[in-house]
């Protein structure tokens, strides 16, 4: 069977949407709090987490979402991509798809013992320049719907969608993260189990 072969870009006119990736708990970044042990368990075959023991602390989970997905430099117009095609075909506008849109991130998580005191999730964007002070903003708003406080004997699984459409940054020395901010009592016991993130994504 003959193979073949295609020179020059490939795009797609609409995008490809309902993709979700399952990120487990390990690949969340829990470094930012001394003194808080996160043992890696085995609930049963197929079921992981990792647990926080009890500790009144603040901590902070980061799941850097650019080691996922990311694309840098623009994106090429469609007029661009057909201009040696004969002018019998039709112009098209600048796509609206630079990569990867993150629809909503979907946390799973146990409370347990005690009650959290607050429990917050943020999508950040950090731009590094040499000898300037990184800038941090919040491109996709304040994330849509709440995360738990209070204990529940089986997970939380809570949605968490930005409020505004919310691409992954295509420019380099930008990083994208989500960050959950967990705030518990002197009892409080915290399961991370992991994150479906939830994305649309186009062929470029």
């Amino acid at each position: 069977m003959g193979r073949t072969i295609f020179e020059g870009p490939i795009a797609s006119k609409t995008k490809e949407t309902d993709g979700q990736l399952w990120v487990p708990a390990s690949q969340f970044d829990k470094s930012f709090v001394t003194g808080v042990t996160w043992p890696l368990t085995r609930v049963a075959q197929g079921n992981y987490k990792q647990i926080k023991t009890a500790d009144a602390t603040i901590i902070y989970l980061v799941l850097a979402l650019n080691p996922l997905f990311k694309k840098i430099g623009q994106d090429p117009t469609w007029d661009a991509i057909y201009s040696s095609v004969p002018s019998s075909t039709p112009s098209e506008v600048a796509h609206d798809i630079r990569g990867v849109q993150i629809k909503s991130i979907d946390l799973v998580y146990g409370i347990g013992t005690t009650a959290l005191d607050s429990h917050v999730a943020t999508f950040n964007r950090t731009v590094y320049a040499n000898n300037v002070a990184p800038v941090v903003s919040q491109p996709g708003g304040a994330t849509v719907g709440a995360l738990a406080t209070a204990t529940q004997g089986q997970p939380y699984v809570t949605n968490q969608a930005p409020t505004t459409i919310y691409v992954l940054s295509n420019t380099t020395l930008v990083t994208d993260s989500f960050e959950v901010a967990v705030d518990g009592a002197a009892g409080s016991i915290y399961d991370l189990y992991g994150a479906f993130v939830n994305f649309n994504y186009n062929l470029l």
